[in-house]
């Protein structure tokens, strides 16, 4: 199991091709949070919740209590405590699967609406997602800095076969919803190449976000990247107010892998 308190790599990359956003990047000093829904993989960041045990049926009950209080406030208090018990029983017994269902979208409603993700990688070399997510090696792969600025407070991603427990009592008591973080940072054991790391954003919810210019260290040039393009992004980084290094991706000669060589 991933240990979530270790600090991040040094490095930390992005993926891009060399399209509009990924110029917003280099224009605007920014980098954009996602909501949780807009992802490409149905699993990720898709709730599944199971209103079973002591704690998530005490989790129903409240909801009920609140329920009642609202809509009978003239019933005593012992009265009202009666009628979530008894509501709660109903529900649990009866319409276990739609509650289960009601409260899935009232959380998905929730954080995509109020929580960003920004994703990255430890990795610059590995050749499915210079092909994924750097348009076929034409692309580019961003550096970054994570030991200081947004990047410090990158986590990394879980890989498992199982769903993460999703505590109902956390979310609705305590810590709202920064307790459904496991299931932000938790993905199926397919993605387990990519070794991800993500910034969850519970303040301002998904969009762009400015980032120091220091954060950003390299950019590293795809092995088939078009020469108008490279222009293109050697005049970004031109134009980025901080230091930024030019590596290039190239396929080695001797094995089916990328060679990153520093090229000023």
């Amino acid at each position: 199991m991933t240990d979530r308190r270790r600090e991040p790599p040094i490095r930390l990359y992005k993926y891009r091709d060399t399209g509009p956003n990924t110029e917003r990047i280099f224009k605007g000093r920014n980098l954009y949070f996602a909501a949780p829904d807009s992802f490409n993989d149905p699993f990720d960041c898709s709730f599944h919740v199971l209103v079973e045990g002591a704690r998530n049926e005490a989790v129903t009950e409240a909801v009920a209590w609140s329920l009642i209080k609202d809509r009978l406030p003239d019933l005593s208090p012992e009265e009202q405590v009666r009628g979530a018990k008894e509501v709660r029983k109903r529900l649990i017994a009866t319409r276990q699967k739609e509650l289960e269902q009601m409260l899935v979208d009232k959380l998905s409603k929730d954080t995509n609406e109020r929580v960003g993700i920004c994703c990255f990688t430890e990795v610059s070399d590995d050749i499915l997602m210079w092909a994924h997510y750097a348009d076929c090696h034409r692309g580019i792969c961003l550096e970054f800095s994570s030991t200081k600025g947004p990047l410090k407070a990158a986590q990394p991603v879980e890989y498992s076969s199982q769903y993460p427990a999703l505590d109902l009592e956390a979310i609705v008591t305590k810590e709202g919803l920064r307790a459904a973080a496991p299931w932000m940072l938790m993905k199926a054991e397919h993605w387990s190449y990519e070794k991800e790391w993500r910034v969850l954003d519970f303040e301002t919810g998904p969009g762009a976000k400015p980032i120091p210019a220091f954060c950003l260290t390299g950019v590293i040039l795809g092995c088939r990247l078009p020469a108008d393009e490279e222009v293109k992004v050697q005049q970004w980084i031109a134009d980025w107010p901080s230091e930024v290094t030019q590596y290039r991706a190239r396929q080695s000669k001797r094995s089916f892998r990328l060679e990153i060589e520093q090229v000023s």
